[in-house]
């Protein structure tokens, strides 16, 4: 994860600008594969092959969408052993770069702009403990990101030693990454599209559009339900598994929400708290 302060907020901010070119990409290998905050710079470049057409431009839009946000280079450098706030803190710029990507998306352009700000809101947290569980090490208990091209470790001690919210909220965070890990055979296609459904689920409010929305949705599924089927045709019940672990990280998301509780508003950025909906 990463942040940048700002007391702006992008959620009703239509325009989406921004750096268009993938960075280059820095790997650690090890037993649990990449380690970096990109994910569409490590997308096979053969991944479509297979697929319809239709299905096919909807993932290169995917990948631009995630080129042109959470693949660009980090904003201020990190902190290797940050406090619960600061971690929380450094989120400031991957809500940005949530709301860059999903309005790079045609079909979440095309919703009710409420509708918009309610699935952005309500996702944030689900998206960045997807995104991140590509990050996390578990040898080292720490996440790897990547700044100017060399690899950074920011600690969880923070979790690991906090009060009984954070302690829990970090034992099922590390449980979920690595079954997501395994579960997600580690593909960044898989995990962006993932992310993608996260944004558009249906369920987290009443929306001006719930069945638009519920049509979004399931578009993105059947771009995925199509390339498991193409890429691991062998592997059968994994698309149930991934819709599983989609459900599960529900459950950590009320535990974030416990959490939130014992942090105080007044050290946290702006944006945090506008997404979060905090008060002092």
């Amino acid at each position: 994860q990463e942040g940048a302060s700002s007391s702006h907020s992008p959620l009703s901010n239509q325009s989406s600008t921004g750096q268009d070119t993938a960075h280059s990409q820095v790997k650690q290998e090890g037993a649990t594969g990449p380690l970096t905050h990109q994910l569409a710079c490590t997308v096979d470049p053969h991944s479509t092959e297979g697929m319809t057409k239709k299905t096919a431009d909807i993932v290169q839009e995917v990948i631009q969408a995630f080129q042109q946000s959470f693949d660009g280079p980090m904003e201020r450098d990190p902190v290797s052993s940050p406090s619960s706030t600061e971690f929380l803190n450094m989120a400031d710029t991957s809500v940005r770069r949530l709301v860059k990507m999903a309005k790079q998306l045609a079909v979440f352009r095309q919703l009710d702009q409420e509708d918009q700000i309610a699935l952005l809101k309500g996702s944030v947290v689900e998206v960045l403990i997807l995104r991140s569980s590509k990050m996390f090490d578990t040898s080292s208990m720490a996440w790897s990101v990547n700044k100017a091209g060399a690899q950074h470790q920011v600690s969880a001690q923070s979790f690991q030693t906090g009060n009984p919210e954070s302690i829990t909220f970090f034992e099922q965070y590390r449980k979920f990454a690595v079954s997501l890990n395994q579960v997600s055979q580690r593909d960044p296609l898989v995990l962006m599209l993932m992310i993608v459904l996260t944004v558009l689920s249906p369920d987290r409010v009443v929306f001006k559009n719930a069945s638009k929305v519920s049509q979004a949705q399931e578009l993105y599924a059947d771009v995925l339900r199509e390339y498991i089927a193409v890429k691991y045709p062998k592997d059968e019940p994994m698309f149930a598994r991934i819709l599983q672990k989609l459900a599960d990280i529900r459950d950590l998301n009320e535990t974030h929400t416990r959490m939130l509780m014992h942090m105080k508003v007044e050290e946290l950025e702006p944006l945090i708290v506008e997404i979060f909906d905090m008060s002092s």
